[in-house]
């Protein structure tokens, strides 16, 4: 019988316990590197996705203003608030409208009342044919006081100063004539601006109308279009977390590859101690005997150790190559997969992140300064918008300096009505006078009863009369002139107020003009920040993508090492295998029950299925590690597995 004892079993095992434990610290380290890539990824990424689908939010609470998507229906939506100001722009047309109209009537009443004052003013004309009379009978009078000597002077005195109030009733009725047509010319005058400028906001209001509905429905489609771009953009970073939550899934794969790992460096740490322990008691005794003495009953516990320690480390080396082809293939498949969903994921940012700076290219103008995209939410086409606003706020500003400049000239007329009223006045005066003459002429009429009893050509009655007559003419002419003044100035002051209520229109214009201004303004910062934000974010994730995909590269590298490391253990295990068959052979034995309990236990706490299978293969001889085979002692604690 061959010698059953290898004189360098002892350095042998030795020697491979010493490979053993310096493994450890290189899968220690590829443990550590793991823990690391895989912690880094599952630290940043959901940051980075929770902070993405908080802006999501924001930017869909946002749009749902702008699309009138919102569930909410007492919330205003972009839409209403362009229909209101939209119909406050178009109602605000129409009372201006209104207010022109008013100017018109206003204009035409005015010149009704300027002819009723030259109808008025004309019937001063009878004034003037009585003082007519009046003086042919005071020349009559002094003809015939003048041939009578002395008896007839004072009256032809009187007669003289009848004459002198004739001719100033005359005057002052041509002067009453002259003013009047002066106030109709200027009253026509006035009709003529009032007219003119109302036609050209009339027109202006045509043309500003159709505009605001050109403007308004280009405003309400193109920011459709861009908040629907916008919208399709969120809904693609919302699609982009599903990669997130792929690669998130996967990385409890990290856990398992720990807890293999781990199980690994027990395993080895557990073969490294029993070996030594072996050799620091049994080595030397080993090495020393020959067949015959472990033939020996005293020696046969050392021959059964060394059968056990040879087995075992057989089974449990056989397990650690076992689980270090699984931990390669899990680690190579898991950081395909991420790599894949990472590249996948940085592609679909890459496509956001060039379709979001068209955006902002809409936003905000190229670098030439000029944007296409036709709504507030560009500087330009909103400044265009409100120049436009403006340009009508300017053209009635305009109009409304000629209707204030207008209306200023109503006080010179005003002026002259009233200079007009102190005429009429003046001539009841002038009546009042004749009739303290007529007064006189009684007088001296009654002195010379005799000189003028058969005259023909002078009545005292006819003159105290024609006296009565231009009294009674001037009192009605005044009334009638007093009411026409009163509606002149009724209208005048209705003038002034419509033009303030223009005016006022125009300042509501210009408010609403600002607050729609500073409103879009606002939208615009809004989305112009949530943009950047997401865009910061994009940054975020292909900074992390691009760290991850080298981290991913790095543990490639160490995978080539894990396979370096089977390597080494794969040549172990040929030592190991070859030494225990050799004992085999020579004692017999074509597979060994392990007598050890403690080996036992650390065979059986190694819990997964396919780990027994293969340990039980090992203990029966097959090469197959598939087999199954049961271990009764033991008992699985573990529902996980990575086989």
């Amino acid at each position: 019988m061959p010698e059953v004892i290898d004189k360098n079993i002892s350095q042998d095992i030795f020697d491979y316990s010493a490979i053993l434990e310096t493994t450890v610290k290189d899968i220690e380290s590829f443990l550590i590197e793991v823990g690391r890539v895989y912690g880094f990824i599952a630290e940043k990424f959901p940051i980075i996705e929770q902070e993405m689908k908080k802006e999501n939010e924001k930017a869909n609470y946002l749009l749902s203003y702008f699309l009138g998507e919102d569930k909410d229906k007492n919330k205003k939506k972009f839409s209403d608030d362009l229909k209101e100001n939209q119909d406050d722009f178009l109602k605000s047309f129409d009372r201006m409208q209104n207010l022109i109209d008013n100017d018109n009537q206003l204009s035409e009443t005015l010149i009704q009342d300027v002819d009723r004052i030259n109808a008025v003013v004309e019937s001063i004309e009878q004034i003037k044919k009585l003082a007519d009379q009046i003086k042919v009978y005071s020349l009559n009078a002094i003809i015939i006081s003048s041939k009578h000597g002395v008896e007839g002077r004072a009256f032809g005195e009187i007669s003289k100063n009848i004459i002198n109030m004739s001719d100033i009733s005359n005057e002052q009725a041509d002067n009453m004539n002259k003013l009047g047509h002066e106030l109709f010319d200027r009253f026509e005058n006035f009709k003529t601006e009032i007219l003119k400028v109302n036609e050209l906001q009339k027109q202006n209001f045509i043309i500003m109308k159709e505009q605001l509905f050109k403007e308004h429905n280009n405003m309400v489609n193109s920011f459709a279009t861009f908040s629907n771009m916008i919208s399709n953009i969120l809904s693609r970073i919302d699609n982009t977390y599903d990669y997130i939550f792929e690669i998130m899934m996967v990385l409890p794969r990290e856990d398992i590859v720990r807890q293999q790992t781990e199980h690994i460096i027990e395993s080895i740490k557990s073969i490294v101690y029993e070996n030594k322990k072996f050799i620091e008691y049994y080595g030397s005794m080993v090495e020393d005997m020959d067949f015959k003495e472990l033939e020996e009953d005293s020696n046969k516990s050392i021959e059964h150790k060394l059968l056990d320690l040879l087995t075992f480390d057989d089974v449990v080396l056989n397990l650690i190559i076992e689980n270090f082809k699984s931990i390669y293939e899990e680690i190579s498949d898991t950081n395909s997969f991420i790599y894949k969903s990472l590249k996948e994921f940085e592609n679909l940012l890459s496509d956001i992140a060039f379709d979001r700076n068209i955006i902002v290219e809409y936003m905000i103008g190229t670098e030439s300064g000029k944007s296409e995209f036709p709504f507030t939410v560009s500087d330009l086409i909103f400044e265009e918008y409100v120049n436009f606003i403006k340009l009508y706020l300017e053209n009635f500003k305009l109009s409304l300096t000629n209707k204030y400049r207008i209306s200023d000239n109503n006080v010179a007329i005003v002026d002259s009505i009233e200079e007009l009223e102190n005429m009429f006045l003046e001539t009841k005066n002038i009546a009042k006078a004749f009739n303290s003459i007529n007064f006189l002429s009684k007088i001296e009429l009654e002195k010379n009863a005799d000189i003028f009893t058969n005259s023909q050509n002078f009545s005292m009655e006819s003159i105290e009369s024609i006296a009565s007559d231009i009294t009674e003419t001037v009192d009605k002419c005044l009334e009638q002139f007093r009411d026409i003044k009163a509606e002149i100035i009724k209208s005048i002051n209705k003038f002034k107020l419509n033009i303030n209520h223009q005016s006022n229109e125009n300042f509501f214009i210009e408010s609403m003009t600002e607050n729609v201004n500073n409103r879009l303004q606002e939208s615009k910062y809004i989305i112009d920040n949530n943009v950047k934000r997401l865009e910061s974010h994009a940054k975020e994730l292909f900074v992390l993508i691009d760290k991850t995909l080298i981290d991913l590269s790095s543990l490639s590298v160490l995978l080539t090492k894990i396979n370096e490391i089977t390597d080494i253990f794969d040549k172990m295990r040929g030592i190991i295998k070859e030494k225990k068959d050799k004992y085999y052979d020579s004692l017999g034995i074509k597979e060994w029950k392990i007598e050890s309990n403690k080996y036992w236990d650390i065979i059986n706490s190694y819990t997964i299925k396919k780990e027994r299978m293969i340990a039980n293969s090992v203990l029966t001889g097959e090469n197959a590690p598939n087999v199954d085979i049961n271990i009764e002692e033991g008992a699985d604690s573990g529902d996980f597995t990575l086989f």
